[in-house]
């Protein structure tokens, strides 16, 4: 089953490259985050200026010649809407995007009739081709054997595990500044079972005072 989809997005990464396009350009069309979209929506929206927004492929809804994407990044996910009438290249993207791949898209903020805030594009640029599915949002990682060995899955798809591990990343960081303040310094060590008022450990990571 892999083997067959990994063959089949090997064939659209060569139509791509047939097509002219450059699957993994160096550079990228940004000029706003996605919150900052949703945070300036009305003045964008209201303004029909153009911006560009960057981010990875998470979910595909191909409604003929209208296809709904939703594109997030570290900071958010917008819908993103497709038009056969504003691209030339609309049935080479439709055919040729999966889910997982970067893209960044270009053209003004508008409301859906369901209310929905996104993003009408007139252009749009492949940054990255993933050729190996991502889970889904809706299962997730399945298997705590396998959720365990590859953390980054589950980060890519379960967005409170993400904040899980920002907020530790902030506690340890602050920890860190903490202790380095106070003038110990840390290292990684393989041994922690050390009785001594100048040497403690944490989060595998031995700090020892600096005297």
């Amino acid at each position: 089953m892999l083997e067959d989809i990994l063959q089949e997005r090997l064939k659209k990464l060569a139509r791509l490259k047939e097509s002219g396009i450059d699957p993994y350009p160096a550079t990228a069309d940004r000029t706003v985050h996605i919150s900052d979209a949703h945070e300036k929506f009305g003045v964008l929206s209201a303004s029909k200026k153009e911006i560009s927004l960057a981010g990875r492929l998470v979910s595909f809804r191909d409604q003929g010649n209208i296809v709904f994407l939703d594109l997030a990044d570290e900071s958010g996910k917008i819908q993103v809407v497709l038009k056969k009438d504003n691209l030339p290249e609309f049935k080479l993207w439709k055919d040729a995007l999966d889910i997982g791949d970067f893209i960044s898209v270009t053209g003004p903020l508008f409301k859906t009739q369901k209310g929905e805030e996104s993003i009408e594009v007139l252009k749009l640029r492949l940054l990255t081709k993933s050729l190996r599915p991502i889970p889904t949002e809706r299962y997730g990682v399945e298997g705590d054997d396998l959720r365990l060995r590859k953390r980054y899955l589950e980060l890519l798809t379960d967005s409170k595990t993400k904040e899980l591990f920002k907020k530790k990343a902030v506690f340890w960081n602050t920890m860190r500044g903490y202790l380095e303040g106070e003038g110990f310094f840390g290292f990684k060590n393989g041994f922690t079972n050390i009785n001594s008022k100048f040497v403690f450990s944490c989060s595998s990571i031995l700090w020892i005072y600096k005297y």
